[in-house]
């Protein structure tokens, strides 16, 4: 009789193939709004008498060069797994300091991969004018002419917009942000949908006992609600993100939007104030525009939690939460903005390594979340083709 698997994080490279001997240490998986997806790969080799520790003196059956197509396949076990596909933006030689010699017998070398997500293509700067044409059109043209599925949601909002000394892909933030849309990047897929719709059909429910005996699948909550000013309004804090060797850097913005704009009500104020603001053709144009700063700000509660490793959490997964050690405020729905995906693997006893998630959370209400129906969405594979990632249907 077959051994049961063993359940335990598991981490595999598709692509390329490695020659060598090796092992996994550790990777990241980082997902969030309007951003590239992105990870870091750390892999241990083993190399045999003579070989040179510096990186660009190694064969290229061992490290990858940049640009190079990677598929990486994680999960909390084998048979529940996802697909992490992109291309290798720098290799980095991270235990070259505490080598005694540049020639060891059997050595082992731990090579660190930053890579960007199936997405980076669309880093290509172009120039273009496109007239009369709405938001959603834009960001499905720009996708499939980079071989990337796109999955919009209508916006009713007509304009010409001007791509000057621009990259695809902050030409798209660009255009989320006018109209107030959500923008996310999951392997060879691309999502333009109000913040609203949730991106995936599971609902994952994530408990806090802090009982002894029991085995909590949240390790820690943190909430943190938005402002109010007695002028009435939201004040929401907007975190801009990028990538260091040493983890994300967070730069913070704080910005003011009225109550009664985030409810739907009318504030002519609000929106003289944006005609003055931005270049609107009408009145109608600026109400537009503050209808969507409203929405940029829809969830104005937010939290933070880390919880054990599942492969369908990242942007626009409805999440649940409960356990005795959370109050009934914040137990129930939220909305998931970020997921940072963290494995460490332990090769001598597998059951000693860990998959923890980060979230970044959000709620349009103190104590519950409004949400849409899910949307159709076809199943759809990352196929590499010349050199670069495509998405294909399947079913």
């Amino acid at each position: 009789m077959a051994s049961p698997e063993l359940w335990a994080p598991w981490v595999s490279i598709a692509t390329p193939k490695v020659l060598l001997p090796f092992y996994i240490k550790e990777l990241v998986v980082h997902s969030e709004e309007g951003m590239h997806q992105w990870a870091q790969l750390t892999v241990r080799y083993y190399l045999s008498s003579g070989m040179r520790t510096a990186l660009g003196s190694l064969p290229p059956s061992l490290w990858w060069a940049e640009d190079k197509p990677v598929r990486i396949t994680y999960g909390p076990r084998r048979a529940i797994s996802k697909e992490f596909v992109g291309y290798v933006v720098s290799p980095e030689l991270i235990s070259d300091a505490t080598d005694p010699a540049p020639h060891v017998e059997g050595q082992m070398l731990d090579v660190r991969y930053t890579l960007l997500g199936a997405t980076k293509p669309l880093q290509t700067t172009r120039a273009r004018t496109w007239s009369t044409c709405q938001a959603q059109y834009i960001v499905r043209e720009l996708a499939s002419a980079n071989g990337l599925n796109a999955l919009v949601g209508k916006h009713p909002r007509v304009f010409e917009q001007r791509q000057q000394a621009e990259s695809d892909f902050h030409f798209m933030q660009r255009i989320a942000d006018e109209v107030g849309w959500r923008l996310v990047a999951d392997g060879s897929t691309i999502y333009f949908t109000d913040p609203r719709t949730p991106l995936t059909s599971q609902t994952p429910l994530f408990r806090q006992n802090a009982t002894a005996g029991l085995q909590d699948t949240m390790q820690a909550f943190r909430a943190v609600s938005g402002e109010l000013d007695p002028a009435g309004a939201i004040r929401a804090q907007h975190e801009a993100l990028s990538l260091s060797s040493a983890g994300v850097i967070s730069t913070a913005r704080t910005t003011a939007t009225r109550t009664d704009a985030a409810t739907g009500r009318e504030i002519a104020a609000q929106v003289r104030r944006r005609a003055a603001d931005h270049v609107a053709g009408s009145y109608a144009e600026a109400q537009a525009i503050t209808t969507a700063a409203a929405t940029r700000s829809l969830w104005w509660v937010s939290a933070t939690a880390t919880v054990d490793g599942d492969v369908s959490l990242m942007p626009g997964t409805v999440v649940r939460l409960g356990g005795s050690a959370l109050t009934s405020q914040y137990a129930g729905k939220w909305m998931t903005r970020s997921a940072h995906h963290r494995i460490t693997l332990n090769q001598a006893d597998r059951r000693l390594s860990s998959y923890y998630v980060d979230l970044q959370l959000g709620r349009d209400q103190p104590d519950r979340l409004t949400v849409d129906k899910v949307p159709f969405m076809p199943l759809r594979r990352n196929v590499l083709a010349n050199a670069r990632w495509t998405s294909r249907v399947v079913a």
